[in-house]
């Protein structure tokens, strides 16, 4: 095998309503039902008019919705990066800027027998993602 080539597309994920979610809201039954599941993610901040660039920050966890809830409500007294990433974007969102969460489509493929793609088993994507994410983050630099 000379190359291997991993497909994935970013997709803002949305309300129930069809528009984008924004820091610091709640979510939905429907949108924990929607996002509870393995992801590649991204928080961005939108970009104001005659910027060049959109703050981000990129992540991989086990279940999308319990990662965003736990920067929402980090611990009051840690030092994590929850708590960091919190501040962060509250500020922007302070300052009137809109905070969405992106999350990667990766193409389905095979690896040494493993199955890896939108219809993944969470173990197998325990095993991968960290990779991808990092792969993904140096791109995204």
């Amino acid at each position: 095998m000379d190359s291997f080539n991993i497909h994935c597309q970013w997709r803002t994920a949305v309300t129930v309503q069809g528009s984008a979610y924004n820091f610091p809201n709640r979510f939905t039954h429907e949108f924990r039902d929607k996002y509870r599941r393995p992801a590649i993610y991204r928080w961005r901040v939108l970009k104001n008019a005659g910027e060049t660039k959109e703050p981000i920050y990129i992540g991989e966890c086990e279940d999308l919705v319990q990662r965003m809830q736990r920067v929402l409500t980090p611990a009051k007294t840690s030092k994590s990066t929850n708590a960091r990433v919190d501040a962060i974007l509250r500020e922007f969102a302070e300052a009137g800027r809109h905070v969405v969460i992106d999350v990667t489509d990766i193409t389905r493929f095979e690896l040494n027998g493993q199955i890896y793609g939108l219809e993944k088993e969470a173990d197998n994507w325990g095993r991968l993602s960290s990779a991808i994410s990092r792969v993904i983050k140096l791109k995204e630099a």
